[in-house]
């Protein structure tokens, strides 16, 4: 696209296509939960499913797909937090083109690991407003900066979002956002009011990060200082001037949400939709739970769910804690709190499961702060992978550990990667570990102080033990 360019519907409308056979069609979930919460009918474009975790995709692989050859040659250089990172990096990686990342010393360790994943290096800087010199820098150098939100071709990769929405919904009264830089909203408003004339379009943005609400109060962009917000992934340090443009002819209001509100939102959407998202990513439902988004009683409203990258140490502590978070640096302790003299546990835990899968059972051995046993746990799951069989290995310690009024715990496994998602240091990949992911996050949280340590097999032999007299008594 051309420098100054408008977007149009025909610009989503040929994004669509070139898209289409990188990422996922997402679902548009009914939600009488959040209907009834909001007095409206409901429904939630789970984008939080799509690949790499987010929306940003459908922006990402249209630009670099549309971008001149030469420029991809000389390689691509963006700037994010995470959820931008990931999608260019997995947009690079489809056409063979190098990409570099700036990004926070803040960002989640998480997002950082699925960028490096994606074949992207990733250059750090303080934080958000640190990273525009690392891209001049390198943008001097010969490669070409593709803007994470400030982009028409961004913005018309995004604008598909809302296709879907109105194939699935026709009747649709009002779309509610996230807002970022302002790249989802703007596709989705050119989008949405094309084919949708009356719609109406709500962003939601974090109270420690309204980018977008001051450059609507100024009349231009109005850089932030420093964003904070738990929502990393709606930091931006400022909107785009080209989002900008068209939230302010296309979008009826943007509206701010506080951490706590967002907090409840993440809450929400893991109760009620079974929906796990990192904070960003429930700041639309958290407007609509505040009653923020201007709902109009019974009209029908769908709500950007968007993304799914959160790491189990946060989601823990946004499910059920006030305490602090579990130890991110691997095999260290967290923090600990006043209250010593509180009960103290250890808990070794593993699973078993001959196949992958197979029958399958769950050890767990909860030992006392002098090494005496307080409990040998065993039980059978039936068919399952070895994965499964380790976390529900955990949450039945855990659950055990909370009977007997345990109140600090430190948890023992052979399992690098429970331990290490635990931890959130490893994404969380497979759809079906994500639901025990949540419950054992959201059990740990519970413990005002906890740790949880990886150990080589032959110090979890008795967890081990009893995962196997499980499935020898299950006939297996």
């Amino acid at each position: 696209m051309e420098e100054g360019q408008l977007v149009g519907l025909d610009d989503v409308q040929r994004a669509r296509e070139v898209v289409a056979p990188h990422i996922q069609r997402t679902p548009l979930l009914s939600s009488r939960h959040l209907g009834e919460r909001i007095g409206a009918q409901a429904w939630l474009k789970a984008e939080s499913l799509q690949r790499t975790g987010s929306f940003k995709p459908r922006g990402a692989v249209y630009a670099v797909a549309t971008m001149p050859e030469a420029d991809r040659q000389r390689g691509i250089v963006t700037m994010s937090a995470g959820n931008a990172a990931q999608a260019i990096a997995y947009a690079g990686l489809a056409v063979g083109a190098r990409v570099v990342v700036a990004m926070p010393e803040t960002a989640p360790a998480t997002k950082v690991a699925a960028t490096r994943g994606y074949g992207a290096e990733v250059r750090f800087g303080a934080d958000t407003t640190k990273l525009m010199p690392i891209v001049r820098e390198l943008e001097a150098a010969g490669m070409r900066f593709l803007h994470p939100f400030d982009d028409d071709a961004m913005i018309a990769g995004h604008g598909t979002v809302a296709v879907e929405i109105l194939e699935d919904l026709p009747d649709v009264d009002l779309i509610v956002v996230p807002v970022g830089g302002g790249g989802l909203i703007a596709g989705i408003a050119v989008a949405a009011t094309a084919l949708r004339p009356g719609i109406r379009v709500v962003g939601v943005e974090p109270e420690g990060a309204p980018g977008m609400r001051r450059a609507l109060d100024a009349g231009r962009v109005v850089p932030l200082e420093r964003p904070r917000t738990i929502a990393d992934a709606l930091a931006a340090p400022f909107a785009g001037e080209r989002p900008l443009e068209i939230v302010r002819g296309l979008v009826e209001d943007v509206v701010l949400v506080s951490d706590d509100e967002i907090a409840e939102g993440v809450r929400f959407l893991a109760a009620r939709a079974r929906l796990v998202v990192e904070p960003g990513g429930a700041a639309a439902v958290a407007a609509l739970l505040a009653g923020r988004a201007g709902v109009r009683p019974g009209e029908r409203v769908a709500v950007l769910v968007s993304g799914g990258n959160v790491d189990a140490a946060r989601l823990a502590e946004i499910l059920g804690a006030d305490g602090p978070a579990l130890s991110s640096t691997p095999g260290g302790p967290g923090p600990r709190p006043q209250g010593a003299d509180r009960p103290r546990a250890t808990l070794y835990a593993d699973g078993a499961a001959r196949g992958n899968p197979g029958p399958a059972g769950a050890g767990a051995l909860l030992l006392d702060e002098r090494g005496d046993t307080l409990a040998e746990l065993h039980l059978a799951l039936g068919r399952a992978t070895n994965n499964v069989a380790e976390y529900q290995a955990l949450i039945l310690g855990l659950e055990e550990a909370k009977k007997r009024g345990i109140e600090r715990i430190d948890v023992r496994m052979d399992s690098l990667l429970v331990v290490r998602q635990m931890q959130g240091l490893w994404k969380i990949k497979h759809p079906g570990l994500r639901p025990l992911a949540v419950r054992a996050g959201a059990l740990l949280a519970e413990f005002g102080d906890r740790t949880i340590e990886h150990v080589p097999r032959e110090q979890n032999s008795g967890a081990d033990r009893l995962a196997n007299k499980a499935i020898d008594e299950a006939g297996g």
